[in-house]
């Protein structure tokens, strides 16, 4: 890529993050948050993850509480049921949950980010803004169209569900809806942006660190894929080899700067969480590209989760008229 890559900074430089073994290239301030060593990065990396994963699983008594308020007859669903209808409740379960503890979330997010994680950033210009989102969203869910149809098609090969299709398709009332859409266009976008477009950036500026996300990467796509496939599945195979092929990339391309490899590997990242439902990760990849661009772009967090959000709203809507 050269000196200038395609996900470089754009604004006046900063302090150096500090580094290893090898120099990095120069950030700028707002990269630099909560930098820390390596393993430290990688250690604070899964943690948080997993963290925010267990504080989403503290909401569920609550909810199960209301529940119940609305139907005594109404059951807690079994972790490992496999009735369509368990599966729904479930997955309502989850839903609420997460949208009922998103504030504590944020706060911790907030305890390892620090105070710049408020910060919303620049206005980017409405007209490159709306090009790139009509872009982006075209171009992502074209991808993932055409995947689908490659897969199903072309070899045979069902595609999982994704599990708010899935709770779209089952939809019985306004209430899944309203889980739905808070779910998709609020909880996510904000978490997801945080953590990859922020917090992982600034943990990982060092010139081993793409590579250590990329191998990260390798363990979410094993992790992730284990939730609706079985070990050794096709579809497994295809989301581990995904993460090794980017894996790999990042390895090869020694001449990149740290802030091309943090881009690409980011994006490896966030496109393995989503492993569960191939080939979403594929498409996301991309849209992983484009979000770290932007954040780079705009020094903040308020253009990001905006894009984000609307992403996700064009599948709920589509997601909606389908089942509609």
């Amino acid at each position: 890529m050269g000196e200038v890559g395609v996900c470089q900074t754009m604004g006046e430089s900063g302090p150096r993050a500090p580094v290893g073994d090898e120099p990095a290239k120069e950030l700028t301030p707002e990269s630099t948050v909560g930098a820390a060593p390596l393993p430290m990065a990688a250690f604070w990396a899964v943690f948080l993850y997993f963290n925010l994963q267990l504080v989403a699983l503290l909401g569920s008594p609550l909810i199960v509480v209301c529940f119940r308020a609305f139907d005594p007859e109404w059951k807690s669903p079994t972790i490992d049921s496999q009735d369509p209808a368990g599966m729904l409740d479930r997955l309502r379960l989850t839903l609420w949950s997460q949208i009922l503890v998103l504030p504590l979330q944020l706060l911790i997010l907030g305890f390892f980010g620090g105070p710049l994680l408020l910060r919303l950033g620049r206005v980017p210009a409405i007209g490159r803004f709306l090009l790139g989102f009509l872009l982006v969203s075209s171009g992502c869910y074209g991808i993932n169209w055409i995947m689908t149809q490659v897969m199903e098609k072309g070899l045979g090969i069902p595609s999982p569900v994704h599990p708010l299709t899935r709770l779209g398709q089952g939809a019985i009332g306004p209430w899944d809806w309203t889980a739905l859409v808070l779910s998709a266009c609020l909880v996510a976008p904000l978490i997801e942006e945080i953590f990859f477009r922020r917090l992982l950036p600034a943990w990982f500026a060092f010139e081993s660190g793409p590579r250590t996300l990329a191998l990260l990467g390798i363990g979410a796509a094993i992790f992730m894929s284990r939730l609706d496939q079985p070990f050794g599945s096709t579809l497994a195979l295809f989301t581990v080899g995904w993460a090794i092929l980017l894996w790999l990339i990042v390895e090869w391309n020694h001449h990149w700067s740290v802030e091309d490899g943090l881009c690409f590997a980011t994006a490896g990242l966030f496109s393995a969480i989503h492993s569960f439902a191939w080939p979403t990760p594929v498409a996301l990849f991309f849209f992983g590209l484009w979000q770290f661009r932007l954040a780079r772009q705009t020094q903040g967090m308020a253009a990001v989760v905006l894009f984000h959000a609307l992403f996700n709203a064009i599948g709920v809507a589509g997601l909606w008229i389908f089942t509609a």
